[in-house]
């Protein structure tokens, strides 16, 4: 994938794990409704805990992804119009 593909798909990852921490803590605080067997600030505390455990894994692999990036070495090259041949900073010629 591109760097721009994995930042987007991480970026996601990102994003909602922030709107489940969103969701999760207005369910918690803001709705006071209860229903017989269903309590809608244990869903709230549920919504935090996971949107905080994908922000956390979503960053460890966005900066794993960066670390692993930023070690490719990539090798100059200058291509030569009268010749037509790539020659590699370091001398080496292809055709």
């Amino acid at each position: 994938m591109e760097v721009s593909d994995m930042q987007s798909q991480y970026g996601l990852g990102f994003v909602f794990s922030l709107i489940s921490i969103t969701v999760g803590a207005i369910m918690r605080y803001a709705v006071t409704s209860q229903g017989a067997d269903f309590n809608v600030a244990t869903v709230g505390i549920i919504l935090m805990f996971v949107g905080g455990f994908g922000l956390i894994v979503s960053t460890a692999l966005f900066a794993a992804y960066r670390i692993r990036s930023s070690q490719r070495i990539i090798t100059p090259v200058t291509v030569v119009p009268e010749s037509r041949k790539i020659i590699a900073q370091d001398g080496r010629r292809f055709p």
